[in-house]
């Protein structure tokens, strides 16, 4: 498994993609882009997370494996109980836009940033900051644009 420098290096990466076109235009991709930078992030406080339950340890796993959705999907729901449903929405999203070939509204987009990518970014945050990680995720765009929405 990448280690947590990699998966916050990823989630950057797409975060700043993500920038240069949020709200304008293909609102599917928006969409997907929120998902895989909020799943390099769940990633890496994972694995954090399991390492300092090794530490203490409390861990019940044998090993992390985030190497399908599904298997991550319940590792989340085991190991960051407090996202889990904003991810899983967002996973829902990316889903529908990519092989639904679902059209969002910019709404759509604006909601799914507030209510689960942002709550995602507030937690990784508040988890670097509450075990001194020396990290914090920027959110980019930094203010947004609703006129026209």
């Amino acid at each position: 498994m990448p280690t947590f420098e990699q998966h916050f290096d990823q989630a950057t990466r797409n975060n700043k993609f993500l920038d240069s076109f949020f709200l304008k235009d293909f609102h599917d991709w928006s969409m997907t882009v929120m998902f895989y930078t909020s799943l390099h992030l769940i990633e890496g406080l994972m694995y954090k997370e399991v390492n300092r339950l090794r530490n203490e340890d409390k861990w019940g796993y044998l090993e992390l494996d985030c190497t399908n959705h599904d298997e991550r999907e319940r590792q989340v729901k085991n190991i960051l109980k407090e996202i889990h449903f904003s991810f899983t929405q967002l996973r829902k999203f990316a889903h529908d836009g990519r092989y639904k070939v679902y059209c969002f509204r910019p709404t759509e987009i604006f909601d799914a940033y507030s209510n689960h990518f942002k709550p995602i970014v507030d937690f990784f945050n508040s988890y670097c900051k509450k075990y001194n990680l020396q990290k914090e995720f920027k959110l980019i765009p930094k203010k947004l644009n609703l006129s026209g929405l």
